[in-house]
């Protein structure tokens, strides 16, 4: 379970790294573009809000889909031990 907990962390903080960075490029090309002519000042308002609702929506897609794989690995698990051939019996009749 520890280990589990680990690499559910570590993924949570390499995947807000990568939103992060994705959100501060957007920014950057948003002040870089602010004087510009050929892009209105509305539209990179727009485009600011629908990254910032993206990327919380993609993290949170992101860690409920490993979740939910994890989870279905550990289900296909138990039905493959419930398939198991029964052990041979401790004491056998002939042994008697």
């Amino acid at each position: 379970m520890f280990n589990y907990q680990t690499i559910q962390r570590w993924m949570s903080v390499i995947l807000d790294i990568i939103c992060v960075s994705f959100g501060i490029v957007t920014a950057a090309l948003a002040l870089a573009l602010r004087n510009s002519s050929f892009v209105s000042k509305e539209i990179l308002i727009f485009s600011l809000t629908l990254v910032t609702d993206v990327i919380i929506m993609f993290s949170i897609t992101i860690r409920f889909a490993v979740e939910l794989s994890s989870l279905l690995v550990s289900s296909q698990r138990i039905i493959e031990y419930t398939k198991l051939d029964e052990e041979d019996l401790l004491e056998k009749p002939a042994d008697k």
